[in-house]
């Protein structure tokens, strides 16, 4: 039970709410990957962060591999909670820790499956364009002395860009968009030697299940829209269509062509509609069946 292996964590793709509302959510999230990990002594692979859900491929013991996704859960409901004034958003969010062998490729696919979430979303066309993850990390000729050091910021300024008083890292080097990079803590070296070359990876990333699904699906080619660029349009697009800046305000009626008109506007399908509009699937589907 204390042997240390490899895992991958997921957490249930919520239904009707967003883990991710906005791009500083997603900031948040990203630090708390780093700092959570080196206070539970979990080793990242490779992770994902998605609007709904998240996915994490460690190596530590389980006992570990839990206590981080729970206090990562915590640590970011805490600051969700201050921000939204909802409090107890991830309570109920389900987890799923697997382990992942040494036999049967079950490593290399894992962390393909993972860093194709963005892909299979048709959030972007190749995973190294997502930066809400770690598929930049690997066989990158990328500057891993970009960045501001950790220990060169104060510790007022370090914790207003991280939104946490624990211990950072001096090494730790923070992006220009206010998150520490990826590469500061990844273990991309025994993931690179695990996959040994960029074309061993770059198969797994086209074969993996998600490329899969995606490759076969008539939408490929096309990006979607992601959930928080449509929620930062609702208030204008509720303007336009009934004169109201403010959904709060809308009828029944009014909710049935906002979903209508997200739909045609945006290419949504009833989930992403659902979570956008923090309603269950089955009242977006009447609310669609309507038409």
């Amino acid at each position: 039970m204390n042997k240390k292996e490899y895992w991958l964590i997921s957490t249930s793709g919520m239904e009707n709410k967003l883990w991710f509302r906005d791009d500083e959510d997603f900031k948040v999230g990203m630090n708390y990957i780093p700092i959570v990990a080196s206070l539970i002594d979990v080793i990242i692979m490779a992770f994902i962060l998605m609007s709904n859900h998240v996915h994490f491929v460690v190596y530590c013991t389980k006992q570990q591999a839990l206590a981080f996704i729970e206090r990562y859960k915590k640590q970011y409901s805490q600051y969700y909670g201050q921000k939204y004034e909802k409090c107890r958003l991830l309570k109920r969010n389900g987890v799923q820790i697997d382990l992942l062998p040494e036999d049967e490729e079950a490593r290399e696919k894992a962390i393909a499956y993972v860093l194709m979430n963005s892909v299979d979303a048709n959030l972007c066309l190749n995973c190294y364009d997502y930066k809400w993850g770690s598929a930049a990390c690997y066989f990158s000729n990328a500057d891993l002395e970009k960045g501001r050091r950790i220990d060169s910021m104060s510790q007022n300024e370090q914790r207003r860009i991280t939104h946490s008083k624990m211990r950072l890292y001096p090494h730790w080097r923070v992006g220009d968009d206010g998150y520490i990079l990826p590469s500061s803590y990844v273990d991309s070296q025994t993931v690179e030697s695990l996959f040994k070359t960029p074309k061993r990876m770059n198969y797994f990333l086209t074969h993996s299940s998600k490329a899969k699904k995606t490759l076969a699906s008539e939408a490929y080619g096309i990006p979607s829209f992601r959930d928080q660029t449509i929620i930062a349009s609702l208030p204008d697009l509720c303007q336009a269509v009934f004169g109201k800046a403010d959904m709060k305000n809308i009828s029944e009626k009014e909710t049935r062509e906002l979903a209508r008109q997200i739909r045609f506007r945006f290419s949504s399908d009833a989930h992403q509609i659902a979570r956008v509009l923090n309603k269950k699937l089955e009242e977006v589907t009447l609310l669609l069946d309507c038409y």
